[in-house]
Parts: structure tokens; sequence; C-alpha cells
């Protein structure tokens, strides 16, 4: 009976094992894509507390600290009160701004060409954010035992101009792992033409908070041509998620 009792189990363990790799074996881009748009779907507005911890070769610079606000669909609130206050409005690619003198003042963001962590989870739609890249998945440096998979991003087109003197810092290729279990981009790596490693940002610590799996500390790092590099450690605290923030929070005056 015991022997019995066991083959079942070992059977069942199997099964599951099979039904593991066969997914990740079928998985595709758009799988990918549509878990984290399901990790994201149900969050309509969220604020925290974030503080900035800032360094250039390891040596701390700075430390800022702000209220962060996100409403659908692309709305952000950031209030910087220290070192020194600023209020800063984005409603898509339109920004607002207060300076510390209560003057205001706006601005048309320039084109982004680098991807970061928190674009994946304040973005109105994860495609739409992809809209100018090619995507591919990377099955051979992906564990697919753990469902973690690696895309690869190569930017359409790529903008040159003013807003970009100097092409070494533009993005050639764009590498996200994703952890599928959770719908999670969980680090981002972008190379150069010359395929030189130029920014690196990684999840440290995350929490699932009503629902929505979110990164609580991020670490990026910036290589920059001369050797030196800077690095950011980006902590959320007193997250809050739904909350009902009314639009009446997004307007500067």
């Amino acid at each position: 009976m015991k022997k019995r009792a066991l083959l079942i189990i070992v059977t069942f363990m199997i099964s599951c094992l099979k039904i593991e790799i066969i997914l990740a074996a079928n998985i595709t881009v758009d799988d990918i894509l549509n878990k984290l748009q399901q990790n994201i779907i149900s969050m309509n507005d969220l604020k925290a507390e974030v503080s900035i911890i800032t360094s250039i070769d390891t040596k701390e610079v700075s430390l800022e600290k702000m209220r962060f606000f996100f409403k659908k669909n692309d709305k952000f609130r950031i209030e910087h009160y220290f070192p020194s206050q600023q209020t800063i409005v984005i409603e898509n690619n339109q920004m607002h701004y207060k300076l510390p003198d209560n003057s205001l003042t706006s601005a048309v963001l320039p084109p982004k060409i680098n991807l970061e962590i928190p674009q994946f989870i304040f973005s109105s739609g994860i495609k739409n954010l992809l809209v100018n890249f090619n995507v591919e998945l990377n099955i051979n440096n992906s564990n697919e035992l753990n469902n973690i998979f690696l895309l690869e991003l190569t930017p359409i087109t790529l903008p040159l101009g003013p807003s970009f003197p100097d092409t070494s810092q533009i993005p050639s290729r764009i590498e996200a792992t994703i952890n599928y279990n959770f719908g999670m981009v969980t680090k981002i790596t972008i190379y150069n033409k010359n395929n030189i490693l130029i920014m690196e940002n990684k999840v440290e610590n995350y929490s699932l908070i009503s629902g929505v799996y979110i990164p609580i500390k991020l670490k990026s790092k910036i290589l920059l041509p001369n050797g030196n590099s800077i690095e950011a450690e980006s902590i959320y605290e007193n997250i809050q998620i739904n909350s009902g923030i009314a639009d009446e929070e997004f307007e500067i005056k």
C-alpha cells in the first residue's frame, strides 16, 4: 500500500515537471508580454515614498526624497521635498514643474531611448511601450526550469541629432530578464553599438501588494565612456495601490 502511494506521488511529480517543461518549451514573446500586462492590469493608481541614493564610483554624493504618485493612463506626480522642493507632473510626453521659487514651466519630453524597470510597471500597455523595438526570446540564455526568460530588444530606429550627441550612449541592444511566475521584469542590461555595457537596472527586492508584484528596491548603474560609473539605489516605502487618487492631484498650480 505504501509503495503504491509512493508510486502515485512520484508519478504526479513527474507529470507536473513535464507540464512545466512543456510550458517553457512552448512559451512565446506574446505569452511573456501578456504575463507582464496581467501583473499590472488591476493597478489603477499607486503612491509611495521614494528615497534615491546616488553614488559616483561607489562614493555617495546625494540623497533625494520624494513622494511619488501614478495614475492610469500615464499620469505621474513627483514631489521632491529633500534636499530641495520641486514638483513635477508628467502626462504622456508633457512635463510641467514648479521650482522652489514657485515659478512654473513646461516642456515636451524627448524620445525615450533607454528602458528601465519602472516603465514596465507604470505603463499603460506593455506592447505600446515596446512598439519601437524588435523583441525576440533568447531561449538559450533563459532558465526554463524556473520560468526565467530573457528577451532581447533592438531599437527599430535610433534617434540622432542634438538631443543625442554622444552616439556611444545610444542603446543598440537591450536585454530584459523576466520572472514569468510573477509577471515582472527583474533585470535590464543595455549595450551600445560596440556591444559595450552602458547601463544595468535590477530589482534587489520586491513585494506583492494588492495582488500586484512591485519592486521595492532597485539598483541602477550607468557606465560612462571615461570609465567612471554612476549608481543609484531607489527604495519605495509606504506603497498604496488603488487608493483612489483624484485627477486633481495631477494638476500643477
